[in-house]
């Protein structure tokens, strides 16, 4: 046996002992196994820390889903800096909460269904359950329209909100 090599059978098990010592002819000490062992073992976790990460971030954050409320809708005109008809939807459940759409199109189809209640879907991300935003996707049935401005707003309390309330976790 080398000089520079330990009987390694001593220290461990037979079947980790076999995986650890080699012959002393091949360069390898126990010093030298046990090295390659632990950065094995680190790249083994590093690898699944970062698929955990991955996994969690893919499913939690920028989670998107669908929500349709009942709007009522009013045309405040085109007296405005965008020379454009002013559509205000307000929710039907949560009063003085609206959307403000300055559109052409949007307007000409409200116009063109003749209901002052339509029905609106909504694309709304979330984060580990916080809500992030939304975003129309359909309005009484339009889903393409082009606008020159959209707002959101909310006149007087903003709870109860069209929005789940957030958890305590949420900023």
């Amino acid at each position: 046996m080398h000089p520079k090599v330990m009987d390694c059978r001593v220290i461990f098990a037979r079947d980790v002992a076999e995986s650890l010592c080699r012959p002393a002819v091949q360069g390898y000490t126990m010093e030298r196994a046990m090295f390659r062992k632990v950065v094995a073992l680190r790249r083994g976790v590093s690898v699944l820390y970062l698929a955990s990460v991955s996994a969690v971030w893919r499913t939690f954050v920028g989670r998107q889903t669908e929500q349709a409320f009942w709007m009522t809708w009013v045309n405040k005109g085109d007296q405005n800096d965008y020379r454009a008809p002013h559509i205000v939807l307000e929710f039907v459940d949560f009063p003085e909460h609206h959307v403000g759409i300055f559109s052409s199109d949007l307007a000409n189809h409200l116009q063109r269904l003749a209901r002052d209640r339509v029905q609106v879907k909504f694309e709304v991300t979330s984060s580990f359950g916080c809500f992030d935003g939304f975003r129309e996707t359909e309005i009484g049935g339009l889903t393409r329209w082009n606008s020159a401005f959209e707002y959101t707003g909310a006149g007087g309390q903003y709870d109860p909100s069209p929005w789940w309330t957030n958890p305590w976790w949420c900023p």
